[in-house]
């Protein structure tokens, strides 16, 4: 549902997203959102990209503009498949399989609280 609160442009909405949003062209953020970044990631582990789906690690709702006011002409990726080569050792699995439980019982509040 249309989350319409402080967004004064007519026809457009902050809608909040149940999922990841894969592959945003661009971004707006908080002030509160970018110190509770600022205070959780020092180093980059990961492209901000991927941080920033993460709400379940950091605690920041995804949300988006409706309808989207950037939009994106495909292109095949650059960073190529180098970084996936190799074999996974049983700790990075673990980890993993971890980072999904998290998740999916991030899912399974969120929908939970909205009812």
């Amino acid at each position: 549902l249309p989350d319409r609160r402080n967004w004064p442009v007519p026809g457009f909405y902050v809608v909040r997203l149940s999922g990841k949003p894969y592959g945003a062209p661009g971004y707006f953020i908080t002030k509160k959102a970018a110190a509770r970044f600022l205070e959780l990631y020092n180093d980059a582990v990961r492209p901000i990209d991927d941080q920033t789906d993460r709400f379940w690690e950091n605690g920041i709702p995804n949300r988006c503009i409706f309808p989207f006011p950037i939009m994106e002409a495909y292109r095949p990726s650059t960073i190529g498949p180098a970084r996936f080569a190799g074999k996974q050792t049983r700790a990075a699995k673990m980890r993993l399989g971890a980072d999904r439980m998290r998740r999916k019982i991030a899912f399974m509040l969120d929908r939970t609280l909205k009812r």
